[in-house]
């Protein structure tokens, strides 16, 4: 249940994450307006988060180095 919970989690912060950052960039660029500048970077965080939460295959490979998974894909 927990594991489930964990990725629900990661893929609503990855595709929030996802939405903000090129939205704030444009409308930022657009309006001339740096404010928004700060929502792209919280955008990115929201997206490091999820990503962290809930690594697609590439990432779990590149992180096996540092954590471990079980066969699930769940980081020990």
């Amino acid at each position: 249940m927990v594991g489930i919970i964990r990725k629900t989690i990661g893929t609503i912060c990855m595709v929030i994450g996802m939405l903000i950052v090129p939205i704030s960039i444009f409308v930022g660029y657009l309006g001339n307006y740096a404010g928004f500048m700060i929502l792209a970077f919280s955008g990115l965080i929201l997206m490091a988060f999820g990503y962290f939460l809930y690594p697609s295959e590439r990432a779990r490979a590149f992180l096996e180095e540092s954590f471990h998974f079980d066969e699930d894909g769940n980081l020990q």
